[in-house]
């Protein structure tokens, strides 16, 4: 080391960094923009005054040994413009390098124009001095480092879905750069459709957003810093739904004569996919299955056709049912609108008894209607020779008193139940068998008003005879349950045998103490309840039995319950080792005890003494670089379709070293031997606050881990002279003040 100082003060030269300042000494530019490197001269140095002769600028500067100096990629070099010699530029810096200071004003800063991501480095200046009247010059170094940012690079817009994407799901799209990523991004993203386009600025990478049937939507991202923005790929969200506008269209409309054709068709505005089957109902019973037609044709339509028709359209989403449509079968010699049923179709069990209701109009085109004559047939049909209605018959007005039917197989359980005074030709059969099942037709004889002819009206219903008693029917309604709103639950059986009682019992709601309502309507037995839901009732099986009045069940249903609530329990909690250090990645996670529907979504708010933050639709986890400064409290919210619940507040307590750790007490650099020398070692901030001290001089250690922050040497010596510093240190890590140079003199 002796040898290499006393080369440099052979050559004229002298080392020394202190009166050269670059400051900052980071920057950060962006491409295409321009950076001026600050650099300034001290007046003095050691109390002489500071002439500056020549300044050279280096990019990726390097000792060299060889020549006892700091070389590079040339930038600038004053002495070769001073001697009029052409300067050896580096050629990627050709053009766009410009010494913008003054050496007259000690200021030796450097432009640097048309910046390229290239041009990140270090950067450093070289400065040559004269120093009062010494007849050796002083070179002085510093360096420098540029940061130049380009924009983001390689955008994409991807789908974070599992595909298909069906209506009610969360859709998640994530924007993402391949190159540039830095957490200083921000984000822009448009969303389109052909009636309007939406811009959301400066928002997060990921867009969240519940999946609808339409329209067709487009999304496009724009990945964003300083250097400017970046677009992606157009990506289109395409939701698949189920059918819906489902229809019935009948032609010919409205009443149709007995021996017609008649076409129905299962009509749907829109679904996706198209690809649908169709399935088809009269009274609720089931005619075809998954077909691949669209359309229903009856060719020849009789009586028996007579009903209420729906149809059911499928695709690999879901089904949806039309409405009901009626059609209405008109006899040659009949007219329906004569006679009224309640039913199409009766349900009953075997061993039970059912009533076949049957009721006269009391007027008849404004007329008034007498009615002289019924007959009942079991699975009746026209019979072209009479023409009249024929079949197996039950009951004859005319010909026989009740209980006498002609059919062996219903002999002694048929019973006419209604009265003609009455406008009532209602029938029943006991004792019921499986074979009782089918179509039963009542013809009815009136003269109506002063006509001299009368009236042959016909009306026909089905019975369904089964091996034992339906379940009971169980109805929620609303069919989505939600806390809190009042809801039904709704328990029915049909039931045609007002001869025979029987009971309805529900179960699983006993802790609400409610009290059910009975009704006999349409010919169904229903008993209702209705109570507000709580989040504990979901998942509870509420039950509905069935028995006979002794309490002997005889069929029993179930349903679960599905209450949608919002979500409860929430909880933040930080998921770091205890105590955060600055430069530690925090993570705090948002929990949920219990949520329906469970597909959530998390809304963060950041706060301090200054601020509020809020971050809508991330992640249940938020990680954050730990950082020094004021309090910071978190609050989390979990959100789904129901509502939204709020956690407590979590306060972060960053530990972090000391900082700005400095020597106070020396204002003269020269001390006299054998004074008193007492100096500070002061900290701007630390956390915590608890520290020790150790003082160095010349990278030797003088005192460690002292409580006392000040040095003192009541009479120093010349052997005291040398650089000085001190080491300020807490549980988070040490940081060291600058060095001090004391030169002892006697």
């Amino acid at each position: 080391m002796r040898h290499f100082l006393w080369q440099l003060f052979l050559a004229g030269y002298i080392y020394c960094d202190y009166p050269l300042r670059i400051s900052p000494d980071t920057l950060v530019a962006w491409k295409g923009s321009c950076v001026v490197i600050p650099c300034q001269i001290s007046e003095t140095h050691h109390s002489a005054e500071v002439r500056a002769t020549d300044v050279a600028w280096f990019f990726q500067p390097v000792w060299d040994n060889s020549s006892f100096d700091y070389n590079g990629s040339l930038l600038y070099d004053s002495s070769e413009r001073r001697k009029g010699n052409t300067m050896a530029v580096s050629p990627a810096f050709q053009d766009r390098v410009k010494f913008i200071g003054n050496l007259g004003n000690r200021d030796c800063s450097l432009m640097i124009t048309q910046l390229q991501t290239k041009d990140s480095g270090t950067y450093g200046a070289r400065v040559v001095a004269s120093v009062g009247n010494y007849n050796w010059r002083n070179k002085w170094f510093r360096n420098a480092t540029v940061n130049v940012i380009d924009s983001p690079k390689g955008v994409h817009v991807g789908i974070m879905n599992d595909l298909p994407i069906k209506e009610g799901d969360t859709v998640v799209l994530c924007c993402s750069s391949g190159r540039n990523y830095s957490r200083d991004n921000w984000y822009n993203w448009v969303r389109s459709d052909r009636h309007s386009v939406e811009h959301k600025y400066s928002a997060s990478e990921l867009l969240i957003f519940p999946a609808t049937s339409e329209p067709v939507t487009s999304y496009e991202c724009e990945a964003c810093n300083n250097a400017g923005c970046t677009s992606s790929q157009m990506v289109t969200v395409d939701v698949h739904f189920a059918p819906k506008g489902v229809k019935i269209k009948m032609t010919p409309a409205g009443k149709i004569q007995e021996g017609k054709s008649v076409q129905l068709k299962c009509e749907v505005r829109k679904a996706k996919p198209q690809n649908l089957t169709y399935t088809w109902y009269k009274d609720d019973e089931w005619l075809e299955m998954d077909s691949a037609t669209e359309e229903l044709s009856i060719p020849e339509v009789t009586l028996a056709h007579s009903g209420r028709y729906r149809c059911e359209a499928s695709n690999s989403v879901g089904t949806s049912r039309s409405s009901p449509v009626t059609l209405s079968v008109i006899g040659v010699l009949s007219d329906e609108s004569g006679l009224r049923k309640h039913a199409n179709s009766l349900v009953a069990w075997k061993g039970s008894c059912v009533l076949i209701p049957c009721e006269i109009s009391g007027t008849f085109n404004s007329a008034t209607v007498n009615a002289t004559a019924v007959a009942w047939y079991f699975e009746p049909f026209w019979d072209h020779n009479l023409p009249d209605y024929n079949g197996t018959l039950l009951y004859n007005s005319f010909k026989f008193t009740e209980g006498n039917a002609r059919s062996a197989a219903f002999q002694g359980r048929v019973k006419f139940s209604g009265d003609l005074g009455n406008r009532d030709c209602s029938l029943m059969i006991t004792q019921l068998q499986k074979s009782d099942s089918g179509r039963y037709g009542a013809r009815v004889v009136a003269s109506v008003g002063n006509y001299p002819w009368r009236l042959k009206w016909f009306l026909d219903a089905t019975v369904n005879v089964t091996e034992s008693p339906p379940e009971p029917r169980l109805e929620i309604v609303p069919a989505i349950v939600h806390q809190g709103r009042t809801t039904e639950v709704i328990c029915s059986v049909p039931y045609h045998c007002t001869d025979v009682l029987i009971l309805l019992t529900l179960s699983g709601l006993e802790k609400h103490h409610l009290s059910p309502q009975i009704t006999m309507l349409e010919n169904r037995i229903t008993k209702m309840v209705m109570f507000e839901p709580t989040w504990e009732d979901n998942g509870k099986t509420v039950g509905c039995s069935l028995s006979n009045l002794d309490g002997s069940e005889i069929s029993h249903s179930t349903m679960k319950l599905n209450v949608r609530y919002r979500p409860e329990d929430v909880q933040l909690t930080i998921m770091n080792d205890l105590p955060i250090k600055e430069g530690d990645v925090v993570m705090l996670n948002c929990s949920v005890g219990r949520s329906n529907p469970g597909n959530n979504w998390y809304n963060w708010v950041k706060s301090d003494s200054h601020t509020v933050e809020h971050k809508y639709s991330g992640l249940n986890v938020l990680a954050f670089p730990a950082t020094p400064g004021s309090e910071t409290s978190y609050t989390c919210e979990v959100c789904n379709y129901v509502g939204c619940t709020s956690s407590q507040t979590v306060t972060l307590d960053v530990h972090f070293a000391p900082k700005e750790v400095y020597i106070l007490g020396m204002t003269e650099k020269v001390v006299h031997q054998y004074s008193r020398f007492q100096v500070t070692c002061e900290v701007r901030a630390a956390n915590p606050r608890e520290l020790k001290y150790a003082w160095y001089k010349d990278e030797q250690q003088l005192l460690q881990d002292s409580a006392d922050n000040v040095l003192t040497i009541h009479e120093v010596k010349p052997e005291d002279s040398g650089t000085y510093h001190c080491e300020a240190s807490n549980s988070a890590g040490p940081s060291r003040s600058p060095a001090i140079l004391i030169d002892v003199r006697s």
